[in-house]
């Protein structure tokens, strides 16, 4: 490529720019080389003088054969997955679901399968954060390759100061039953009387 550029009445360079390149995956590496560059300033008639548009010629050439180094699958975007309330009530102050995927070669994660897991109402909350996770995908030869059988612990805690009312698992029973209800259609009068009932007690 060819670089341009003014050397000043100071030796310093400025206005670096590439007139013409072969490759722009270089220009800013040659730039940035000129950059750096300290002159000798020109003189005319013994007064130092600026000098423009000088040029120089860059040739970048590989002189050793390069190999792709090969690598495995690494996380780029793992979003934690919520929480879901209907299993707060049930679950201990710490769950965990082993989950097993693959990565594809475009690094999204797919074949989803829980493996193991200390409380199942989980289970789909897990499976539903690693769908949206990205990989930077497994490199093999110089070219990203599908990445099989990638395991990772999800754990969910419940964090509390205090310790929660006796009523609570049972409230939370109920309040479930009656979300199922809502969803089967049920009467909403008795819907309502359910809930009700629930406040009563």
């Amino acid at each position: 490529m060819i670089v341009v550029y003014t050397v000043t009445t100071k030796g310093a360079v400025e206005n670096a720019r590439v007139r013409e390149t072969t490759d722009a995956c270089f220009n800013d590496t040659a730039i940035a080389a000129v950059r750096s560059w300290r002159f000798e300033p020109r003189k005319a008639n013994g007064v130092t003088v600026d000098q423009e548009d000088i040029e120089t010629t860059f040739n970048f050439v590989v002189n050793e054969d390069t190999t792709a180094q090969d690598f495995d699958a690494a996380p780029l975007k793992r979003y934690p997955p919520m929480y879901p309330e209907r299993c707060m009530d049930d679950a201990s102050s710490s769950e965990t679901v082993l989950v097993e995927f693959d990565v594809t070669a475009d690094g999204r994660t797919e074949n989803i399968r829980v493996i193991d897991s200390t409380f199942s109402c989980l289970n789909g909350s897990a499976v539903s954060a690693v769908k949206t996770w990205k990989y930077d995908p497994k490199i093999e030869d110089g070219k990203p390759v599908a990445r099989k059988g990638v395991q990772t612990t999800v754990t969910y805690e419940i964090l509390s100061s205090t310790t929660p009312p006796p009523y609570r698992r049972v409230v939370g029973q109920r309040l479930n039953r009656v979300s199922s209800n809502l969803r089967s259609d049920k009467n909403p009068q008795e819907v309502l009387a359910d809930l009700a009932e629930i406040e009563a007690k």
